[in-house]
């Protein structure tokens, strides 16, 4: 039993051995299946592809095949295609394109040109076309994929008018801009940088050694510091003034610059994006205007100076002519005229004196105004004394003049009428900003008050009437008088 099944066994293995023949074509027909399947593969491919195929034969451009990209595309069906030769659907290619594309695909490359192609109906569309043999075809064929470049061209042509608008729109402004990336170390600049520079747009790769080379010598250091440290220290902006030295002619320009800094997303500073504008004809014109003032100001200066000596003139003048009066009222008259005179005088000496000739110190013009008061009416410190709170205010001229002389008339009025008996009291001078643009000036004295029956409006006192016509006319404010306690004068004005 055991040897026949042995036998059996045998047999059995004979019978499932295959010969050479068979394995050649099982072998055949698997290598069948799998082109059979490429081919399927290519062919769904091809027809859903979203650009249009086309094949033709590359001996006389006769259209062998076209998909349904193609189809849509141009408006004709597949069985039309193959009526029709490249020519027939492309449009402009030169003679000498013509001979480069054919020396490309003969030796064996795929080959990519521009092209316009033409609808069944005629209107033309700009196309890519990338071109290659299809090998071991006989006749010998070209496998094309045209991309409609409509949009793309659109875009391109939409982004080249955006640049050139920005190139012109930088050159008439004279602001150029920059990017430097940290990571790849590349700067790039504008066309508008490098005519700034004195250089032909694009005329070399811009580095940042470049840069610097362009900046005036002088100012080269503190540049380069400000640009490495605002790096090194992580702030986000970078500005600085500074100047730069053309190549050709030489010529130095002032120019500003102020970038941001880009970060990744860990926070390192990667990239610089700036601007630099040149602004040599504003510092130009700012270094005339500074030399207009400094004219200016001298000019007023010695206006000041001269009006102060006229004043001083006048007042010499009144003295001698006061001092051959032998009446005691016209000699004060002559006193008081002075007096007014002096204190305009002390204003034009104060602005001589100073380089604000818009504002006076207000504070030195009135201890000026009141040492001199006390002085000519012989009046000691140590009996009436003075006292002054006069906030940080700066009075223009057209006010300080009015307050100068109100001053003066109301300490001499205190000084000659408030302390009859023992000569003994003290006078009081505030000046304070009650708001934005409002003023109160008050002048008071501890003395005997001005007597109930003198009315201010119908007062006959010069002096009076001049505060009166000063306040209303001059200041444009209003007086109140107090007199509660001794006398107290408070004028508020606006300070324009």
């Amino acid at each position: 039993m055991t040897k026949t099944n042995i036998l059996i066994e045998d047999d059995n293995e004979k019978a499932t051995e295959t010969s050479p023949l068979d394995r050649h074509l099982t072998q055949q027909k698997q290598a069948d299946k799998v082109l059979q399947r490429s081919a399927e593969r290519f062919r769904r491919l091809f027809e859903q592809a979203s650009e249009a195929f086309f094949i033709h034969d590359f001996n006389n451009g006769k259209i062998v095949d076209a998909n349904a990209c193609a189809c849509k595309r141009l408006g004709y069906t597949r069985d039309e295609f193959f009526e029709l030769t490249v020519s027939d659907i492309e449009v402009g290619h030169t003679p000498e394109v013509i001979v480069e594309i054919s020396s490309g695909l003969e030796k064996g490359e795929s080959v990519t040109v521009e092209g316009m192609h033409r609808r069944k109906n005629g209107s033309t569309f700009p196309v890519e076309i990338n071109l290659g043999m299809l090998q071991d075809e006989d006749p010998p064929l070209l496998f094309a994929i045209a991309r409609d470049t409509t949009e793309r061209n659109r875009t391109v042509e939409a982004l080249r008018k955006s640049e050139a608008f920005l190139n012109k729109s930088q050159e008439i402004s004279h602001i150029g801009s920059w990017d430097l990336d940290l990571v790849a170390d590349r700067l790039t600049w504008s066309d508008e940088v490098y005519r700034l520079f004195g250089l032909r747009p694009q005329e070399f790769d811009a580095t940042y050694e470049a840069f610097l080379n362009f900046v005036h010598p002088d100012d080269r250091a503190a540049v380069d510091a400000a640009y490495s440290g605002s790096l090194r220290e992580g702030r986000d902006t970078y500005e600085i003034e500074h100047r730069v030295v053309r190549r050709g002619d030489g010529e130095v320009r002032s120019v500003h610059e102020k970038c941001e800094h880009i970060r990744d997303a860990s926070g390192r500073i990667v990239r610089s994006l700036g601007m630099v504008k040149d602004i040599t004809a504003d510092k130009q014109a700012e270094e005339k205007i500074m030399a207009s003032l400094k004219e200016k100001e001298v000019l007023l200066s010695e206006i000041h100076h001269r009006v102060k000596n006229n004043m001083q003139v006048i007042i010499s003048l009144l003295r001698l002519q006061a001092g051959k009066i032998k009446d005691k009222h016209h000699a004060d008259m002559f006193k008081g005229a002075e007096n007014r005179i002096r204190s305009m005088a002390l204003i034009h000496e104060t602005l001589y004196q100073t380089k604000d000739f818009a504002n006076v110190n207000f504070n030195d013009y009135v201890k000026s105004i009141s040492n001199h008061l006390f002085r000519s009416y012989g009046v000691a410190p140590d009996k009436v004394s003075l006292k002054m709170e006069i906030d940080n205010v700066s009075l223009g001229l057209d006010n300080a003049i009015p307050c100068g002389l109100i001053i003066n008339e109301l300490i001499s009025n205190a000084l000659k009428y408030a302390f009859p008996e023992d000569g003994i009291g003290e006078i009081k001078i505030t000046l304070q900003s009650i708001n934005d643009d409002q003023i109160e000036l008050t002048v008071s004295d501890n003395g005997i008050g001005i007597p109930a029956e003198i009315d201010m409006e119908k007062t006959e006192s010069l002096g009076l009437q001049l505060v009166n016509i000063l306040v209303s006319n001059q200041l444009e404010g209003t007086l109140v008088l107090d007199r509660e306690r001794g006398t107290a004068f408070r004028i508020r004005f606006t300070n324009g």
